[in-house]
């Protein structure tokens, strides 16, 4: 995430991650603002800013709507 943002020119704080299981502790602990979906591991939910409605419900298009609000303010 960091070497991505930083190809990017994009400040760390502007890099979101959606994550759902171990393997994804680390991209959920570099981002600026991570989520994770609800029924995760609790190592998981642990590092993360926002729980979304789980995968089968459409956690993905959840935390989209989350940045989407959170962008507004």
């Amino acid at each position: 995430m960091v070497r991505l943002a930083n190809i990017l020119q994009v400040p760390i704080e502007n890099m979101y991650a959606i994550g759902d299981y171990y393997n994804d502790l680390d991209l959920l602990s570099a981002a600026g603002f991570s989520a994770a979906v609800k029924g995760a591991p609790q190592e998981g939910i642990a590092v993360t800013d926002y729980v979304t409605c789980p995968c089968e419900e459409g956690a993905v298009a959840d935390f989209i709507s989350f940045i989407e609000r959170r962008l507004k303010k």
